[in-house]
C-alpha cells in the first residue's frame, strides 16, 4: 500500500486570524469547500458520508508563507460516487451469529 491508498485529511486550524472578527473560540478544524452544480442527481449525496472522487490534476504548486512550506493543487472533479455506509447486522443477524458460535465451543 502506498501513500495514495490513504485519507488525507484536509481540515487546517488556523495559527493566527486575519482578523478579529474570524477569531474562534473552538479548536475545530477549517475544512476546505468544494462547491458543484448540476442537475437532480446531486441531491442524492448523503448530507455526510464518504464518496469516491474522479478528478484530473490540472495544477499543483508550492510556497513559502511565513517560513512554512503550503502545497495547493487544482483539479477538476469528473465524477462523485457516494458510498453506502456499511450495513448492520439486525438483531437476527447477530443472534444467529452467535448461536453459530455457541454451537462451535
Amino acid at each position: 500500500m502506498d501513500d495514495t491508498d490513504q485519507a488525507i485529511d484536509l481540515g487546517r486550524s488556523l495559527e493566527k486570524p486575519a482578523t478579529p472578527a474570524l477569531a474562534r473560540d473552538d479548536n475545530e478544524p477549517i475544512y476546505p469547500t468544494l462547491h458543484l452544480s448540476g442537475g437532480p442527481e446531486l441531491h442524492k449525496i448523503p448530507a455526510k458520508g464518504k464518496s469516491i472522487i474522479h478528478h484530473k490534476v490540472i495544477d499543483k504548486s508550492m510556497h513559502d508563507h511565513n517560513g512554512k512550506k503550503k502545497h495547493s493543487i487544482t483539479m477538476q472533479v469528473h465524477k462523485i460516487q457516494p458510498m453506502r455506509p456499511k450495513r448492520s447486522a439486525s438483531a437476527t443477524d447477530q443472534e444467529a451469529m452467535e448461536n453459530l458460535v455457541n454451537e462451535q465451543e
